[in-house]
């Protein structure tokens, strides 16, 4: 019986995966961030998609941005079409 006998690569896939899936990341809140200001709500948020959708980060602000691109410029149309109507209410 030797005490030095070599890993199998098996072995060392299932301790590197067992590893791996012990790995948690520290919450934003828990390192001061995310706070109750407007940046600390936009951190909250990205850290719910990162974490609550399972994205990675880049995918996260990718989506945050879009969503609240869509979100500004839905007001914006909304509005433009309230002040089209009323502009036309006004001529006729």
């Amino acid at each position: 019986m030797t005490l030095n006998t070599p890993l199998e690569s098996a072995d060392v896939l299932d301790v590197a995966a067992t590893a791996a899936s012990t790995v948690v990341e520290p919450t934003l809140k828990s390192l001061g961030l995310a706070s109750s200001f407007p940046g600390g709500f936009v951190q909250a948020g990205l850290e719910y998609l990162h974490i609550g959708c399972d994205m990675p980060w880049w995918s996260a602000i990718v989506l945050g941005s879009w969503l609240c691109m869509k979100t500004y410029f839905f007001k914006l149309t909304v509005l433009g079409y309230k002040m089209k109507a009323d502009h036309h209410e006004v001529r006729t």
